[in-house]
């Protein structure tokens, strides 16, 4: 299945993704703002990112902030943003960014 990613000068949007290829990987490169779904903590979903997956993927690609979304209900919002990376945090209904 093919999942599309946007990319709009500083900012990038990838959603319902489970991987991202490494040629894309490279063009999402020097964002200031990168948006990843993450459905589950450290659980297996065939086609969706976890938080644990999504950060590796942020590591790599390394934009200054990045904002975790369509996130399940098992996530507890306060418990995870604790155990994130400084430049991750998980979105929420309401959030705007500018990048």
């Amino acid at each position: 299945m093919s999942v599309r990613g946007f990319r709009f000068g500083n900012l990038a949007y990838v959603t319902d993704a489970k991987e991202i290829p490494a040629t894309s990987i490279e063009l999402l490169k020097g964002v200031d703002v990168l948006v990843l779904n993450s459905l589950k903590y450290n659980r297996s979903h065939p086609a969706h990112l976890n938080v644990v997956e999504a950060c590796e993927l942020i590591e790599r690609i390394g934009p200054g902030q990045a904002y975790l979304t369509h996130i399940g209900h098992d996530i507890h919002h306060e418990r995870v943003s604790k155990l994130l990376p400084e430049n991750v945090r998980l979105a929420y209904d309401g959030l705007e960014v500018s990048a």
